[in-house]
């Protein structure tokens, strides 16, 4: 449960801190990526990527899956439920708009533990 807190904790400061920096230099974050130009999601289409940490030396390879899962409307536009992680770290699973690649809603994960939708901070995708 600590584990929980920390990490809600820490995910909340960095998306506050990112549209701070965000309104102080004049750019957005979450701006619409080049992604967002060749993201043609298919539910039911995901692929296994092996990961390795590039500072430390000799580190195992991590698997990590990213799946689209789900297709549903928000706000009238088109999105996607999109799942990513490992067994090792937990999931996330993210509603994103295909046109312009925003989060919307997110649920997380962690080992060992039930699943927890992490509260919508409408500041991060602000434009």
């Amino acid at each position: 449960m600590r584990k929980q807190r920390i990490w809600l904790a820490v995910t909340a400061l960095l998306c506050s801190s990112a549209a701070t920096r965000a309104q102080m230099t004049g750019l957005n974050p979450f701006k619409k990526p080049n992604i967002a130009d060749i993201f043609k999601p298919v539910a039911g289409n995901g692929a296994v990527y092996e990961t390795q940490r590039a500072d430390q030396r000799g580190a195992p390879k991590q698997p990590l899956e990213m799946t689209v899962v789900g297709k549903e409307s928000f706000e009238g536009k088109e999105a996607y439920w999109l799942d990513a992680g490992s067994d090792s770290l937990g999931y996330a699973k993210m509603l994103m708009t295909k046109d312009d690649f925003q989060p919307h809603r997110m649920i997380v994960q962690q080992p060992g533990q039930q699943a927890m939708e992490l509260p919508f901070m409408p500041a991060c995708t602000k434009r």
